[in-house]
């Protein structure tokens, strides 16, 4: 059903064909503008507003009174669905959700489905707002844009494209012109909404070869800072385009964001998993000095949660990670313990197993990302990645961080297993 004032666009309105659309490039005041042509109107979908099926239950109470309503956006993303159950579970707000769909029901589907994915309990407080974050307005009628403006009072932007492996023309459109849109929503109408974006650390993965070997929140960053790789390039564009706009917006960073800390459930394509199919493919790791800030996603969502919940965090910027560096030598360390069979090898060497196996996907997938690897992985001094400081970030959330040990990452890879990502441990041979 709808909520009570935002009105439904008839049947017919819905039916009109999705257009074929190209990128240009343009100037706006200096930055990159991707504008979005298309050979006529598209029409979209009604906007909606319905309520998940489902039970309270179990909702710890809030700690401090917040917003009545707060749009999220990449609610079906891996770190989104987790950022939906924090806003439950620490607030006691309505958290629309933004989600792109052929229809009402197919978005309301495409929710369920990522919510069923992850565990996030059902709640009549979670309601899905059909629309998508590319089309002017969200695909809304001018006047349900601005009823959704007047109606939420904070707006959690988590939705991006993450493909490591693709260009900046690319991903520009969801990760530039999508900031773009969601800042264009804080200020419609003459409001100035808060703005509490997800970034990444990824923005000075390239702060090394530029000189700079440590990072932390105050650091200012950098076009080149974020190297040469398409997502990075993207994210540090979008998080100048925010400091620009006129509008509150506080930035959250994540480093990798690893699987959940009690049940090991991770994303089957982010880099830490890629990586495990390649090597336990390969049946070798690397030697490397490589290391990486991470933070498991539970951990993840909810510091964002908690940090945006202070009243004095607005244009201010927050490193979500562990406190100390994740060796990746470490990780292969423990694939070990775990029954894996992995002979050690240089950098060169492994590379070049990558190749001999290009017919297998999980070796041709490292290869394509392997801008992000060098930096990782660390194949040169200046490749390696800056040290993070992270503590002005841990002072200020009384969260104690999970603990990433040999159970954590057996939990992990299980959860890979189980989903078929990767073999199962060889069984030990029999003795003769």
């Amino acid at each position: 059903m709808c909520v009570t004032g935002i009105r439904r666009r008839s049947t017919s309105s819905r039916t009109g064909a999705r257009l074929r659309h190209s990128t240009r490039e343009t100037r706006d005041g200096g930055h990159r503008h991707w504008a979005r042509r298309t050979s006529a109107t598209r029409i979209r979908a009604a906007f909606a507003i319905s309520p998940i099926p489902g039970q309270r239950g179990a909702l710890r109470p809030t700690l401090r009174d917040m917003p009545d309503e707060v749009l999220l956006t990449g609610a079906t993303g891996f770190l989104g669905g987790y950022l939906a159950g924090e806003l439950l579970r620490q607030t006691s707000s309505t958290v629309l959700c933004l989600v792109r769909g052929r229809s009402r029901s197919g978005a309301e589907q495409r929710f369920r489905a990522g919510s069923d994915r992850i565990g996030l309990p059902r709640s009549d407080r979670l309601k899905v707002v059909h629309g998508n974050l590319l089309d002017p307005h969200f695909g809304l009628s001018p006047d349900e844009y601005t009823r959704l403006c007047h109606r939420i009072t904070a707006i959690y932007h988590c939705a991006a494209s993450v493909n490591l492996a693709a260009d900046f023309t690319e991903l520009a459109p969801t990760n530039i012109d999508g900031t773009r849109a969601v800042l264009a929503l804080a200020t419609h109408d003459g409001r100035r909404i808060p703005v509490h974006l997800v970034s990444t650390q990824g923005v000075f993965i390239n702060a090394r070869a530029e000189g700079l070997d440590a990072i932390d929140e105050a650091t200012a960053v950098r076009p080149d800072y974020a190297g040469g790789i398409g997502y990075t390039r993207t994210k540090s564009e979008a998080e100048a385009l925010a400091r620009a706009w006129n509008t509150p917006v506080t930035f959250y960073r994540p480093g990798i964001i690893l699987g959940h800390s009690a049940t090991g459930r991770c994303a089957d394509n982010d880099f830490v998993a890629r990586l495990l199919r390649a090597v336990i493919r390969l049946g070798a790791a690397p030697e490397c000095d490589g290391d990486t800030t991470v933070s498991t996603v539970d951990d993840t969502a909810r510091m964002v949660v908690a940090l945006s919940r202070q009243p004095d965090t607005a244009n201010r910027a927050f490193h979500l990670t562990q406190a100390d560096h994740l060796a990746f030598g470490e990780v292969f360390e423990h694939v070990r313990a775990l029954g894996y069979p992995l002979r050690s090898c240089g950098l060169a060497e492994w590379r070049r197993l990558l190749f001999d196996e290009m017919h297998s996907p999980d070796a041709f997938v490292m290869l394509a990302v392997w801008k992000v690897a060098e930096h990782l992985l660390a194949t040169k001094p200046h490749h390696r990645i800056p040290r993070v400081d992270s503590s002005a970030t841990r002072g200020r959330v009384a969260l104690e961080l999970r603990t990433l040990d040999r159970g954590f990452f057996a939990r992990m890879i299980d959860h890979l297993v189980t989903r078929g990502v990767l073999p199962p441990v060889p069984a030990p041979a029999s003795p003769r």
